[in-house]
Order: C-alpha cells, then structure tokens, then sequence
C-alpha cells in the first residue's frame, strides 16, 4: 500500500504540474486573442493620435499681421476618410475674416493624402506622412487670386506647426506660418 500511495501522489503531481502548464498557455492565449488587434484597428488608432482641434496662430512676415487659427482634424475608420477643417480669425491676407474651410481625402498606413477642389482654398493636395511630416500645394486660391500655396511642417499628438509660401498675381509673395496646440 506504501508504494502505490507514493506512485499516486508522484502521478497526482505531475497531473498537477501539467494541468498548471496547460492552464497557463490557455491564459496567454486568452490574452493575446482578446489584445490581437486587426490591421484596420491599429491603422485607425495611429491616425486616430491626430485628430481633434487645435488652436492657435497664424502670422503674415509680409505685412505683419496675426490672427487666430483652428484647425479640426477627424478620421472615420470605416471609410478611411480623413478630413481638416481650417478656420483663420481676422483679416487673413487682407482677405477678412474669411469662413471656415473643409478639405477632405483618405488614409492609409503610409500617410493620410487630401485632394480636391475648395471654392476658397482652390485645388489641394496635401499629404501628411505617418510620423506627422506635413507638405502640400494649393493652387488657384480664390479663384486665381493667389495662384499657388505652398506649405511645409509638422502635426503631432499635440501641436501643429505649419510654414507656408502664398505667391500673388503680382508675383509678390507672402510668408505665413501657423502655430497651433491641441
């Protein structure tokens, strides 16, 4: 009876050791299936660190004026449809207060790229790279008026720094920049 009471205890034992292995590979794999995220979800979460409003200042070197600036930028997952809507306070480029202004395009995990056609802001194309890097052209801004905009930065999870280039019809040109925290 001493020997297999010992063979027993020795065989419940190891029941116990692998039943303590098997439970824990079920609690990791439990884990890691309810983290696992799909590709869409973590595309979405590093666009999502974009979005929101930021506020701040532009500023005109040219002639030395300044106003405020928001700047609102969204993202749907579903769509993959990113859009900024630009609003400038006071008289932006001698312009007045001009209304706020949309601009639209889509994402994807290299870069968010936005391009089309704004009554006020003309033709756009704008591209924002995934580690934030902002470069863009405008083209026929208020119909001609300005006939091209040129604007490099950066936005972050906190702030957007923008310079910008606004050639004239006359070929003067102005140099904008716009500083904006969330």
């Amino acid at each position: 009876m001493g020997i297999d009471s010992k063979k027993k205890v020795n065989f419940n034992k190891q029941i116990i050791k692998k039943m303590k292995k098997i439970i824990g590979l079920l609690v990791l794999t439990l884990l890691f299936t309810n983290c696992k995220k799909t590709a869409d979800e973590l595309l979405f979460l590093e666009v999502n660190k974009f979005t929101g409003t930021y506020a701040g200042t532009w500023n005109s070197k040219k002639d030395n004026t300044s106003g405020k600036a928001t700047v609102i930028i969204a993202a749907d997952k579903s769509s993959r449809v990113v859009t900024m809507t630009i609003d400038f306070d006071g008289n932006f480029l001698n312009l007045g207060d001009l209304p706020a202004q949309t601009l639209s395009g889509t994402y994807s995990s290299a870069n968010a790229t936005l391009t089309g056609k704004n009554a006020v802001l003309g033709d756009y194309n704008i591209t924002i790279l995934k580690d934030g890097t902002v470069a863009g052209l405008m083209k026929d801004i208020l119909g001609g008026v300005y006939p091209s905009m040129t604007l490099n930065g950066k936005v972050t999870e906190k702030n957007v720094d923008l310079a910008s280039i606004i050639t004239a019809k006359t070929g003067g040109t102005a140099d904008v920049t716009l500083t904006l925290v969330k």
